[in-house]
């Protein structure tokens, strides 16, 4: 019977159309089966091949993000969608292929993946209600993220008045 793992071809695996949130990972086998990925932390210890196929990481906990893609034949590359990710990170990405007769490669191919950074934001305006004590500030690119370490600090302001006073 068929002992053999099946190889990557096509130059795969490979990740395209990354953008702040994740990427594309496609890959092409020798062989029909499945393809299994993980996304653990940059530079983290790999995995093995058993876990990436149980989604992984090295020690043994879930992976950042985990997945399966089916590989239906030999000549065409199939994908999958990573998604959810950090904007402007650096991970590793893991991805083992096994055969229909359940033979999985000895060890994961490593890929690396950069998510794009979050664009800098932009003021186009901001007006203050001396009446009111409210500071209304417009513009692209804000990000809205809770928690008491995202806070604007006022005292990093600096607050220009129609006469040049600060």
């Amino acid at each position: 019977g068929d002992t053999t793992p099946p190889s990557f071809t096509n130059s795969t695996p490979a990740l395209s159309s990354v953008t702040q949130t994740g990427a594309t990972l496609s890959v092409r086998l020798s062989e029909t089966g499945t393809a299994y990925y993980v996304v653990v932390a940059n530079n983290s210890t790999a995995p093995s091949a058993a876990q990436v196929k149980a989604g992984q990481n090295n020690s043994g906990a879930a992976a950042i993000k985990n997945g399966t893609i089916t590989v239906t034949n030999t000549t065409a590359d199939f994908s999958a969608s990573i998604t959810s990710l950090t904007a402007g990170t650096d991970y590793d990405v893991y991805v083992v292929a096994q055969d229909g007769a359940n033979n999985l490669q000895g060890s994961a191919t490593k890929k690396d993946l950069t998510t794009t950074a979050a664009p800098a934001p932009t003021i186009t305006s901001a007006t203050y209600d001396a009446s009111t004590g409210v500071l209304v500030v417009t513009g692209t690119n804000f990000t809205a993220t809770g928690g008491a370490t995202n806070d604007v600090v006022i005292n990093k302001l600096t607050v220009t008045a129609e006469g040049g006073s600060t």
